[in-house]
């Protein structure tokens, strides 16, 4: 969004605009396709999508497949998760069922009383 300013000058509301990866359009498909409501984040620190599947809160981060995470994603992922939220890599759509299986063995572990992560057992 753009609002005109004195003597004609034009400033942004955006207070960061990132470079999107070429692969997220067909990864936002795939997970929206399995049902996943999906919307896109911008900042620093944040991955790149906000998604929550049947109540299921987790955070995925666009990447090529030769992509690296930065140092500031590296760290909020773990700082994240902390809370009990997790964050996910997404390279390519066909892994999205995956993706969101994984989101869910992360719930299942999840004592809902205290919010600890239980020792998974087979």
């Amino acid at each position: 969004m753009r609002i005109s300013a004195i003597a004609g000058c034009e400033v942004s509301l955006n207070r960061y605009n990132p470079r999107r990866d070429e692969n997220e359009p067909e990864i936002i498909e795939a997970l929206r396709k399995e049902g996943v409501f999906v919307e896109r984040l911008s900042g620093a620190r944040v991955p790149d999508l906000l998604c929550c599947h049947k109540g299921l809160l987790f955070l995925v981060e666009v990447k090529m497949p030769d992509g690296r995470l930065t140092k500031a994603q590296r760290d909020f992922s773990e700082d994240i998760f902390e809370h009990n939220i997790p964050a996910y890599i997404c390279t390519q759509a066909y892994s999205v069922p995956t993706l969101i299986k994984f989101a869910e063995i992360h719930y299942a572990q999840v004592d809902i009383k205290t919010l600890q992560l239980q020792p998974y057992s087979d």
